[in-house]
């Protein structure tokens, strides 16, 4: 049986809407709602990267101005 979203259906049925209606709107609306949850998930692994591209990118940038410094240091010392 296709997962579908039961207070949707309820209030459908409710509302006036016949039974093979209120089914399979609420059968599509539940696909839809799979379909977010699922980009939801995917946009939650790329924001890690992300995440961890930018800390080492942090970590190259400090690296750099301190040795930058550094040279300088020695050169106008």
């Amino acid at each position: 049986m296709p997962i579908m979203l039961r207070h949707l259906y309820h209030a459908l049925l409710k509302a006036g809407a016949g039974e093979d209606l209120a089914s399979q709107a609420a059968e599509e609306t539940a696909q839809y709602d799979n379909r977010f949850a699922a980009i939801e998930s995917r946009l939650g692994h790329i924001e890690e990267r992300l995440e961890g591209g930018f800390r080492l990118a942090y970590w190259m940038a400090g690296t750099n101005l301190a040795v930058s410094l550094g040279i300088l240091w020695k050169v106008f010392k």
